[in-house]
């Protein structure tokens, strides 16, 4: 039984819809994926120059206080 209110599509439209769906679908998982490895590699990268910062300022410290 079929349904009397489906469209049928050409063979050329379902293969654009097909390759549009697999577009969609590729950007999702590279997104899924990306997104976290750019999160942590910014993290790392905010971390050494929060510790860098860190020791620089204590040296500074410890200079103004020898004197």
């Amino acid at each position: 039984m079929r349904d009397e209110n489906l469209i049928e599509l050409d063979s050329m439209t379902k293969w654009l819809v097909r390759g549009a769906s697999a577009v969609i679908i590729l950007t999702g998982l590279t997104l899924v994926t990306a997104i976290p490895v750019i999160a942590l590699t910014v993290s790392s990268k905010l971390s050494v120059a929060q510790d860098s910062i860190k020791s620089t300022l204590e040296i500074m410290l410890k200079q103004i206080i020898s004197l």
